[in-house]
């Protein structure tokens, strides 16, 4: 339901050009209340998307007192410079 949630508050948003998507959530829909899992490819591939990127943790951006830069010597090594 996290996916249909998205949709309705609108932190989730489908081009308007993905017609394939849209005609398939058009025929999404649930026999004795399960959903039928017929020609749900886009559909489902979005969900398992969607997940993973849920599932990710989140990155802290770099302080600038935490950011380290790199510089290549002559001998083409890296340095680390602090």
């Amino acid at each position: 339901m996290d996916m249909l949630t998205r949709m309705q508050t609108g932190r989730f948003k489908v081009f308007r050009h993905l017609s394939d998507r849209f005609e398939e959530f058009r025929l999404y829909h649930r026999k004795d209340g399960k959903v039928v899992k017929e020609d749900d490819d886009l559909i489902s591939a979005t969900r398992d998307a969607m997940m993973m990127c849920c599932a990710l943790p989140r990155r802290k951006p770099p302080t600038t007192n935490s950011a380290r830069r790199f510089v290549i010597r002559k001998t083409g090594n890296l340095t680390l410079i602090r």
